[in-house]
C-alpha cells in the first residue's frame, strides 16, 4: 500500500505547494512576533495591522470582480454594514466586546443585503452599469445611517465605550484571523468547479450561459461571499475606533482601495490583491503620516498610472516578463 501511495505522488504537487508554504511560514511569523516584541509600543504590528485588512478587502473584492468579473465599487457598502450592525447590536447591549457573534452578525446582515439586491442589480445591469449601481447602494446605505434618528445616531453616529479597550494585540490577531479566513476562501472557491464557472461568466457570459451555467445564481454567490469579509473588517474597526459615523463608515476610500489594490496586484489571481494591498497600502500609510492633504490626488494618479502601464497588474506584468525570457 505504502508502494502504491509513493507512485501516485506527483511532484508537481511538491512545485505548487512552495507557494503556500512560503504563506504558511509567513503566517507563522506574524502569529509569533508579538511573544518577542511589544505590540503596543511598536508602529511596526500597527503597520501590518492595516496591511491585514486590506489585503482582506482587496482578496473578498477580487472574489467578484477579478474572477466572476463583475466590476464593483461598493465595498465601502458591506464595510459600513459590518460597523453600523456592530455597533447598534453592542449599544442595544446584544453583543459584548470583540464578540464573535458581532462579527456573524455582521457577515449575515451584509449577506442578505447582497442577496437582496443581488437580483436587480446583476439580473439587470452589465458593465459600468452595475459599478455605479455599487456606488450608488453604498451612497442610499450612507444616507439611511445619516437620517436614521436615534437608532443610527444620524450624522454624528454612535460613541461606544472606550473604556473597553483591554490593548492592541486582539485587533492584531483578529485582523489575521480575517485575513487567513478571506484567503482561504477565495483559495477554496478558485479551486473547485464554481471557481471554474466564475471564470467562464467572466470570460464570456453568454457562452457560459449557453452550456447550462446558471450565470445569474453564480453571480449571485460570488457577490454574496465578498460582501462578508468587508462586514467583518468593518466590524473589527468598530470595536478599534469607538465612534461610528456615516462619513467614515461609507467613506469611499473602502470601495476605492480594494478596487486599486487589486488591479496593480493582478485581478482574476490569489496572489495579485495580497501584492497590491501591501504596495498600497504602504504607499497609503506613509502619505496619511507626511503628506495627509494629498491622500485622494495620489490615490487617483496611482488608478491612472495601474490603468494605462500595469493593465494585467504586478502578476500579468512578472508573468509577460517570464514569458519573453523562455522564447
Amino acid at each position: 500500500m505504502t508502494l502504491s501511495l509513493l507512485r501516485s505522488f506527483d511532484a508537481r504537487l511538491l512545485i505548487k505547494s512552495k507557494g503556500a508554504l512560503a504563506g504558511l511560514a509567513l503566517l507563522v511569523v506574524l502569529a509569533l512576533a508579538p511573544i518577542f516584541i511589544d505590540v503596543e509600543r511598536s508602529y511596526a504590528f500597527f503597520y501590518i495591522y492595516n496591511i491585514l485588512i486590506y489585503v482582506a478587502l482587496a482578496t473578498s473584492w477580487n472574489i467578484v470582480s477579478g474572477v466572476t468579473g463583475q466590476f464593483s465599487l461598493g465595498h465601502n457598502a458591506f464595510f459600513g454594514i459590518g460597523a453600523y450592525v456592530t455597533a447598534i447590536a453592542w449599544r442595544d447591549g446584544l453583543v459584548g466586546y470583540l464578540d464573535i457573534r458581532a462579527f456573524l452578525l455582521s457577515a449575515l446582515f451584509s449577506a442578505t443585503v447582497a442577496a437582496g439586491v443581488g437580483y436587480p442589480f446583476l439580473g439587470r445591469l452589465r458593465g459600468f452599469y452595475f459599478a455605479l449601481g455599487t456606488l450608488g447602494l453604498s451612497e442610499v446605505l450612507r444616507l439611511i445611517a445619516v437620517n436614521g434618528g436615534q437608532y443610527t445616531g444620524g450624522a454624528v453616529g454612535i460613541q461606544l465605550p472606550s473604556r473597553c479597550y483591554a490593548g492592541f494585540l486582539p485587533y492584531y490577531y483578529a485582523a489575521l484571523i480575517l485575513v487567513l479566513a478571506a484567503v482561504a476562501l477565495a483559495a477554496a472557491m478558485l479551486k473547485v468547479r464554481i471557481g471554474l464557472n466564475w471564470r467562464a461568466i467572466r470570460d464570456d457570459e453568454v457562452a457560459a450561459e449557453s452550456i447550462g451555467i446558471p450565470t445569474l445564481n453564480y453571480k449571485i454567490l460570488a457577490f454574496v461571499l465578498s460582501a462578508v469579509v468587508p462586514a467583518m473588517c468593518g466590524s473589527l474597526w468598530a470595536y478599534y475606533i469607538f465612534h461610528v459615523q456615516p462619513s467614515s463608515a461609507f467613506g469611499i476610500t473602502w470601495g476605492l482601495y480594494p478596487v486599486l489594490m487589486g488591479i496593480i496586484g493582478g485581478i482574476g489571481t490569489l496572489l495579485g490583491p495580497v501584492i497590491g494591498a501591501i504596495v498600497i497600502g504602504s504607499i497609503v500609510q506613509l502619505t496619511s503620516m507626511y503628506i495627509a492633504t494629498l491622500h485622494p490626488l495620489i490615490s487617483g494618479i496611482l488608478m491612472i498610472i495601474a490603468i494605462v502601464f500595469l493593465p494585467q497588474g504586478i502578476i500579468g506584468k512578472v508573468e509577460k516578463v517570464r514569458a519573453a525570457r523562455r522564447r
